[in-house]
Formats: C-alpha cells, sequence, structure tokens
C-alpha cells in the first residue's frame, strides 16, 4: 500500500461506515407509560425493512481528490479537517447519567428477555437480532426478528421494554431481518 494510498483510506473507510448508517424512519412517539407519569422518552417504530437512501459524495469525492493533489501536509491536514467535518456523527449523549443509562440498557434488557418466558413457538418473549445505543439516531435500538416485525407486535414489545429500561430512554423498534449466526 501506497502512502497515498493510505492516507486516502480514514476518508473513504469513514464515508462508507456514514453511508451504512443512515437511516430514514416513521416516526411514531409513543404515550404509553404509567398512569399519571409522563413520558420523557421517544417511542419509533419501523416495522418494515428500510431502503437505506445513497449520501451525495460529490464534496467528499472533491476533497479525496484535493487530497490527492495537496502539495503540503499543512493542505492535506485542512482537507482530511474538512472531511471529517463532513463525516462527524451526532455526538452521544452529553450527561454522563444519560449516558450510563444508554449502556446499560441493552445489558438489562438482555438479562431480563432471558428471564421473561419463551413465546408458545420457542422464540424469545421479545425476539431481537440485536440491540445496541445507535449515536446515529441518539437512541437504544432493538432490532426485531423479521417474523415477528408488525407494527402490533413491536406495540407489545414497547411496553415490555418499557417495564425493564423505564420511560427516559429514547427507543428505536426496528425491523432486524435474521437472527445473527457465526459464519
Amino acid at each position: 500500500m501506497t502512502l497515498k494510498n493510505a492516507k486516502k483510506l480514514p476518508i473513504v473507510a469513514t464515508a462508507v461506515l456514514l453511508v451504512a448508517m443512515s437511516v430514514v424512519g416513521l416516526v411514531l412517539v409513543s404515550n404509553q407509560g404509567d398512569e399519571g407519569a409522563e413520558v420523557s422518552g421517544v417511542t419509533v417504530f419501523e416495522p418494515e425493512p428500510i431502503q437505506r437512501e445513497a449520501e451525495d459524495r460529490t464534496r467528499l469525492n472533491e476533497l479525496e481528490d484535493a487530497f490527492d493533489r495537496a502539495a503540503t501536509d499543512e493542505d492535506r491536514e485542512r482537507i482530511m479537517a474538512e472531511a471529517s467535518t463532513l463525516l462527524r456523527e451526532p455526538i452521544s449523549p452529553a450527561n454522563i447519567q444519560r449516558t450510563e443509562q444508554y449502556t446499560e440498557a441493552p445489558n438489562l434488557l438482555t438479562v431480563a428477555i432471558a428471564n421473561m418466558p419463551k413465546q408458545e413457538n420457542g422464540h424469545a418473549a421479545i425476539p431481537f437480532t440485536r440491540m445496541g445505543y445507535s449515536e446515529q439516531d441518539g437512541m437504544l435500538v432493538v432490532r426485531i426478528h423479521q417474523d415477528f416485525s408488525t407494527l402490533a407486535n413491536m406495540q407489545v414489545y414497547e411496553k415490555l421494554i418499557r417495564g425493564v429500561i423505564g420511560n427516559e430512554i429514547d427507543l428505536k423498534i426496528v425491523h432486524g431481518g435474521e437472527y445473527w449466526q457465526l459464519g
């Protein structure tokens, strides 16, 4: 690998990651929770697989070409800084307590699901394929197996999830495809 290609790699890799993580969704705010309690977290449902939109990479391509033509390290650093700004994701929750909530929520939820009674067909009470905090969305994302990914099911799963994680965390329940398996 040449030095020129090695310097270009971070720009391209970050751009590919950003495109892969872009999401367009249907937002439904849920007002479910304990009676009299105010729900501060938002819930988003995406029962159908989302076709990812291709990102306009025109400016990134221009920066990549400018990087190749740059004569000095100072020019290359300026170009990398601009590319980094274009590719920057939203930062995670600012307050430490909120960050801890989003970090701990998947762990609590995984343990709770393991202890819940299974469905009649043997699937977990919440048949998730993946879950975790998404910096892109700023939410806890729970991906539901494609066979159970309906709006009605997701509303039931939301009640179960909220019973474990509470109402303060923003939650996104989405179509999650098949169960993940080791290759």
